[in-house]
């Protein structure tokens, strides 16, 4: 259904973005809006949540947001784009990298990316990612995309880019999507995972596991569960400027043998905060701190959540779009 935004399918703090002018707010954005005759064009025929990405007959490309039955952003862009933007899923052993995001004195798995794809087209390239893992976290489900003028069937580019990639790093799947598809702006949601061998230091699993004695998986899973549901995170986060609220949707413990999983899936994470979560309820399940982790998240403080559990045990394994 292709019509115009009436000003009920706004949310009160919509903000939307035209080139480079942004508007703030239902009466801005719905002001500028009466304006324009390509917005006569949205489709909006499917309202459901996420983001929808679509053209307009004049060739802008647009997207919009829709949050509890509500648009809540909207971007449209007025250049014909001339080149094709690409979404990746990448999978990585983060044991040797000093982090996703590209740094110039040291290995990144951006880093890697870039000079792959640069070598390809004989020009720069740039790659955005979805999740800026640190040194030393792995990832089986990293999203990140590139634009590309090259006219390479797409069935190829992860063959061709792998053989160009080190050993510790993998495209899993590439495919075509809308110019305005950002794998970090538009995540709907994230999970991460982080493992714990249940017993003495095992070398074998020093990179992948978090040895840790005498953890009493019950409290261990009591303690995790209370980070489900909206909370602001200030006590579990370190350098963040931002709004420290999150929602978390999913938060469990996993057992298999003498291995437990730490699951957490949210609208988004702060920096460090899954290691500083998992670090605290450890301690807390091992009799070593006293408290929950529920009256930690009202202190809002960090006086007792200063350690951070190794980089090695957490795995990022899925990001998604979609609801």
């Amino acid at each position: 259904m292709m019509s115009r935004i009436t000003k009920e399918m706004l949310h009160p703090d919509v903000g939307m973005k035209w080139d480079k002018q942004l508007f703030l707010g239902i009466e801005d954005v719905f002001a500028f809006l009466k304006t324009q005759t390509w917005a006569e064009d949205f489709d909006l025929s499917d309202f459901s949540e996420g983001i929808r990405y679509g053209f307009f007959p004049n060739g802008y490309a647009y997207k919009h947001h829709i949050v509890d039955g509500l648009i809540r952003r909207i971007v449209v862009v007025s250049k014909i784009f001339n080149t094709t933007r690409l979404k990746m899923e990448v999978a990585y052993d983060g044991t040797a990298f000093s982090g996703f995001q590209l740094q110039k004195e040291h290995r990144s798995v951006q880093g890697e990316l870039e000079r792959a794809l640069t070598e390809l087209h004989g020009k720069p390239v740039r790659v955005a990612g979805a999740s800026r893992t640190d040194a030393g976290v792995h990832a089986r489900g990293q999203v990140a995309h590139f634009d590309t003028s090259l006219p390479l069937p797409l069935n190829k580019w992860a063959t061709i880019l792998n053989k160009r990639l080190p050993e510790d790093l993998l495209i899993k799947s590439v495919e075509k999507v809308h110019p305005l598809f950002h794998s970090r702006y538009d995540v709907l949601g994230k999970e991460y995972r982080y493992t714990i061998a249940l017993g003495p230091y095992d070398p074998i699993l020093r990179n992948v596991a978090w040895a840790r004695e005498g953890v009493d998986v019950e409290r261990l899973r009591q303690e995790i569960a209370s980070v489900k549901g909206t909370h602001d995170f200030t006590s579990f986060s370190k350098g963040e400027k931002d709004s420290m609220v999150r929602t978390i949707f999913v938060a469990d413990v996993e057992q298999n043998g003498n291995q437990i999983q730490i699951v957490l899936k949210g609208d988004g994470f702060l920096r460090y905060m899954v290691r500083i979560i998992v670090a605290t309820a450890v301690k807390i399940a091992k009799g070593e701190l006293q408290g929950s982790i529920a009256e930690i998240l009202e202190d809002k403080t960090r006086k007792r959540t200063v350690w951070l559990a190794p980089p090695g045990g957490l795995m990022l394994t899925k990001v998604w779009y979609h609801e």
